[in-house]
């Protein structure tokens, strides 16, 4: 039943990607299978959406020829998908650590929480080293810096304009 149930939301995904990529250039019949190559434990609607996101993001860069962009667009959505993965896990364990029984008293618990944000920094930390290294090998300091900006919805520019502003 599981196993038909993903076959049809696999084919329901392609579908509609198919459909979404005669509207979208960047959204090719390459990147539909893509998308729908996820593993089993992954939502296909959010490899959809990192997908379209991530080709928004690469499409501003400017890149020479499309299977650059492929390999791009491939190392940004494996990202968004890395951090995923270590945010659900942070999300399970401080569910857990609600959930427990008999509850944990505020000392343990705080500590509990620290020792996970701390996990959940360094896991960050060294998935954004790799993940800038893998774009240096594709991309030049100034479209790593587009791509930062484009994930993080341009922050950056936006803070500083905002203080310009204040001053």
């Amino acid at each position: 039943m599981k196993v038909s149930l993903l076959a049809l939301g696999s084919a329901l995904t392609m579908f509609t990607a198919v459909s979404a990529s005669s509207a979208n250039p960047s959204l090719s019949a390459l990147s539909v299978k893509h998308a729908t190559s996820a593993s089993a434990g992954e939502d296909s609607n959010y490899i959809l959406v990192i997908t379209k996101r991530s080709g928004k993001i690469v499409a501003t860069l400017g890149l020479p020829d499309s299977a650059a962009f492929y390999r791009v667009r491939t190392i940004v959505m494996n990202q968004y998908r890395a951090l995923n993965a270590v945010y659900t896990d942070r999300d399970e364990k401080l569910k857990q650590l609600k959930e427990q029984q008999p509850p944990a008293d505020k000392n343990t618990s705080d500590s509990i929480k620290k020792n996970i944000q701390q996990d959940v920094d360094a896991r960050v930390a060294k998935l954004h080293t790799a993940y800038l290294a893998k774009l240096a090998t594709e991309l030049n300091p100034q479209q790593i810096d587009m791509v930062k900006d484009g994930m993080t919805y341009n922050v950056r520019t936006v803070t500083f304009h905002a203080y310009e502003q204040m001053l």
